[in-house]
């Protein structure tokens, strides 16, 4: 419990920490942290000594947080034992990525309990759906980097190549560019067609797109989209307040 209307909240992926202050439910602001940055990350926690700090975390270590706190900080790991805000309709529950919880707290905070498609283009595109308050599941499917990553290591010829974000031709004329006609133009396809699937399964559906690459990706869309690139972290304040904030517990 606790009475302190700051506190951090922080969603620690493989390569890059967000750091994300807040004054209750309000945002107040959004850092992007690499983990030679650990000077910047121990000045922004210092401004608020006795701020507790909700961390999201994919990686086993975490030294990189865990060096940056004052004597006074609370620090406390999201994990399975959280009371959620919502229900979950998933046959294997403890195999549910954290940041999919997340995103799915972030996308009630918005929409409420109506239905809503959530696409998080990241290392993975994942899908989930939730419809009147309850996480019913979705899809994973590999995400920009990881084709890439895939059409270099399973075949003896075809180049690493570097994602660059311009819409690429359909026709590519090189096999540089043909690998990215096929990758980018291919998950904008499959958004779409998930997209329009869902829809005609699920009436008023609220699609949300966020993600590191969901700006990107989003912006090639003609369906009616929401883009939120702070959904995780709005989603874990959600869940950070539905937790340890006094008026819930």
């Amino acid at each position: 419990m606790t009475n302190n209307p700051f506190h951090f909240i922080i969603d620690q992926g493989n390569s890059l920490t967000k750091l994300a202050l807040f004054q209750s439910d309000e945002l107040v602001s959004v850092f992007k942290l690499k983990d030679d940055e650990q000077e910047k990350l121990t000045s922004l926690i210092s401004a608020h000594p006795e701020a507790d700090i909700f961390v999201s975390s994919v990686r086993s270590d975490t030294s990189f947080i865990e060096k940056s706190l004052s004597s006074s900080n609370r620090l406390i790991y999201f994990g399975r034992d959280h009371r959620l805000p919502f229900g979950v309709n998933y046959s294997t529950p403890h195999t549910l990525g954290l940041d999919r919880l997340a995103n799915a707290a972030g996308a009630l905070e918005k929409f409420g309990e109506e239905n809503i498609l959530i696409i998080d283009c990241g290392s993975c595109i994942t899908c989930t759906l939730l419809k009147r308050g309850v996480l019913e599941g979705g899809s994973i499917s590999p995400g920009l980097r990881m084709r890439a990553k895939a059409l270099n290591h399973y075949t003896g010829k075809l180049p690493l190549v570097e994602i660059a974000y311009e819409f690429p031709e359909m026709v590519g004329r090189s096999t540089k560019d043909s690998i990215l006609s096929g990758i980018i133009r291919g998950i904008i396809h499959e958004i779409r067609g998930i997209i329009t699937e869902y829809c005609s399964e699920n009436d008023a559906l609220n699609v949300i797109v966020t993600g590191g690459d969901g700006g990107f990706l989003g912006s090639y869309l003609k369906s009616p989209i929401f883009a939120n690139e702070n959904l995780t972290l709005m989603g874990l304040n959600k869940i950070y307040l539905f937790n340890y904030c006094e008026k819930n517990i």
